[in-house]
């Protein structure tokens, strides 16, 4: 040993450039080194990240191996600008494809970097795709939110003059005589009334929160109600076939289960996009059938190009799309809602035939009815009825079309009340249920405390029910609802029907 070397030293024979190339490899975020938008270097996280098992298969490969027209413009026109300020960059997300096809948001830093002598980009790239698609996820509740009450909002004031449109009409029919014409005029009005009930309905049933437990849902009534709102989706260039069979309700909110069948279909019309043009005449049939031990079922079945088997398993998980497009969270709603009513929704596909999706609902068990002593007929009854209408002229049409009856008008709940409590001998009450400041469920409640019984002779109107308090409230009383519009012929129907109850 020489003297005075120094002892139990270690020496490092690895230059600087090579520990730190270490410390690259080993970050848990992403690193990309290019220059004129052509890869020098990447770690392997980055090369994880972008579905690649060995970075050095990206090495020399342009950007827009995984970033598309739009984006590569983006991160151009940023590094000009850094360029100009000589200044690193804040944070930004883009979207990027990996090997596979399928997309992920990246958020990424840049900085500048001498490399092999010259200047380059250096690109810190985080995976922030859960993040990004929560985050669209919430805005997009937000939306779904603002728009649900604005379309309740919207069916509430067009089914209060739809009412008294579909009920003027019959008044006009009875001042004009019967008549060949004149009764051609009317079914034409008529269906056109119908038309614009149907799109009431439809924003009804997107806006209305979950129906209580016990309630049930006709499927026929359901898969209209999808194929009207998706008529604009689907187009004329698919066809879609309803095979719907005469089944028994089923357990569920008809809401909850036309977005299920909604997200079901969407799949199908998707996928006929996602793919290369196939051979045959894209197609999508709806099917419905009794099945056995009580239960009924659904197929949403389509001949595109089907999902690849290591796929199947996953397109009912959360963020996950088997078809590239999306927040991949339909599929995964209509799982939770199908399971959250005590049935079961599972998928079967063959690439280059097609996918189909079954649904299985237990059938909801119908209660016989109460016998009711016979109802008394409208035209040989003389009835004292209260009218409880904030919309004036549902009351004016309701007392010409009542005419044989004595009808009395209020257009508030607290005039409703203040009748009531002086003069409880009416037969009947016509309420509508939701009114400024007083509504008919205060009435109701009044009533039943002031003038026990007197409760059971309401018969409510709704233009939509949209709060839990109301639907709640439906569900506890045994009382006759009518949903606005409604033609006179149901009004004396329910009328006859509370009259005799009441009585009995």
């Amino acid at each position: 040993m020489t003297e005075g070397q120094p002892t139990n030293t270690v020496v490092s024979t690895a230059p600087a450039e090579s520990r730190f190339r270490n410390v690259i490899d080993a970050a848990p975020d992403g690193i990309v080194v290019s220059r004129e938008a052509t890869i020098l270097f990447l770690n392997p996280a980055a090369s994880r990240m972008l579905g690649y098992d060995d970075p050095e298969d990206l090495v020399g490969k342009h950007m827009s191996t995984f970033l598309g027209p739009d984006e590569l413009a983006r991160m151009g026109e940023r590094i000009g600008h850094m360029l100009r300020e000589g200044r690193p960059l804040a944070p930004q997300e883009y979207r990027a494809r990996r090997l596979d096809g399928s997309s992920l948001v990246v958020e990424i830093s840049s900085l500048f970097l001498d490399w092999d002598g010259a200047p380059a980009t250096v690109a810190l790239a985080r995976d922030v795709t859960d993040r990004a698609r929560a985050s669209e996820q919430l805005a997009r509740s937000d939306r779904l939110s603002a728009l649900g009450t604005l379309a309740a909002g919207v069916a509430h004031e067009i089914n209060n003059p739809l009412s008294y449109v579909w009920l003027g009409l019959s008044s006009l029919e009875k001042l004009v005589g019967p008549g060949p014409e004149t009764t051609r005029i009317f079914d034409e009005l008529r269906t056109g009334l119908d038309r614009v009930s149907a799109i009431v309905r439809d924003l009804q049933t997107f806006a209305r929160p979950e129906t209580a437990p016990g309630a049930s849902a006709d499927l026929g009534a359901v898969i209209a109600a999808v194929e009207r709102l998706l008529a604009h989706a689907v187009g004329p260039r698919i066809e879609l076939v309803l095979e719907v069979s005469e089944t028994p309700h089923v357990v569920g909110s008809p809401s909850r289960l036309e977005q299920a069948l909604a997200h079901l279909i969407g799949h199908a019309v998707q996928s006929f996009d996602s793919r290369p043009a196939l051979d045959r005449a894209p197609r999508v049939t709806v099917r419905s059938q009794r099945l056995e031990s009580g239960r009924v079922g659904i197929e949403v079945s389509d001949n595109g190009p089907g999902i690849p088997p290591e796929m199947v398993d996953r397109v009912f998980d959360p963020f996950f799309t088997a078809l590239g497009v999306g927040a991949g969270l339909g599929l995964a709603i209509s799982h939770r809602m199908i399971v959250q009513l005590g049935g079961e929704l599972s998928v079967e596909s063959r690439v280059g035939e097609g996918t189909t999706f079954r649904i299985t609902l237990p059938a909801h068990e119908e209660t016989s009815p109460v016998s009711a002593t016979p109802a008394p007929r409208a035209d040989t009854a003389r009835w004292r009825i209260l009218v409880v209408d904030d919309e004036p002229a549902i009351g004016r049409c309701l007392q010409r079309l009542l005419y044989r009856h004595e009808v009395d008008v209020v257009t508030s709940g607290a005039e409703a009340v203040a009748r009531l409590c002086a003069d409880g001998a009416y037969d009947a009450v016509l309420c509508d249920l939701m009114m400024p400041s007083v509504t008919g469920m205060d009435v109701h409640a009044t009533i039943k405390k002031e003038r026990p019984g007197m409760e059971r002779r309401f018969v409510f109107m709704s233009g939509g029910v949209f709060t839990r308090k109301a639907m709640t409230f439906l569900t506890e009383i045994p009382n006759v609802r009518l949903d606005k519009p409604f033609s006179i012929t149901a009004i004396e129907a329910a009328l006859a029907e509370t009259i005799a109850l009441a009585g009995s």
